[in-house]
């Protein structure tokens, strides 16, 4: 962490894995370790939050983001129906 900066809460499988509070950064970065408590590792991509930051923010950033991008592949989007046009 930055100096001046503690942790906050962290997102252990990027976007899609969940948002957690500092209090379980000691679990393993490892498969089923989170599912426990609701998330997912998924990538593994971790995004590290402040107490600067507001988990509120990353959570709607992250909806945001799912909501316009989708590669198609995994199968809720493959099935999906299509978004309206915009």
């Amino acid at each position: 962490m930055l100096e001046g900066h503690t942790l906050y809460a962290f997102l252990p499988g990027g976007a899609s894995g969940g948002i957690f509070p500092a209090s379980l950064a000691d679990v393993p970065l490892d498969f089923g370790r989170f599912e426990p408590h609701g998330g997912f590792i998924g990538s593994a991509a971790v995004v590290v939050l402040s107490q600067h930051d507001r988990a509120r923010d990353a959570a709607l950033n992250a909806m945001r983001f799912f909501a316009a991008e989708s590669c198609g592949q995994c199968t809720p989007a493959a099935w999906a129906p299509p978004r309206p046009p915009r």
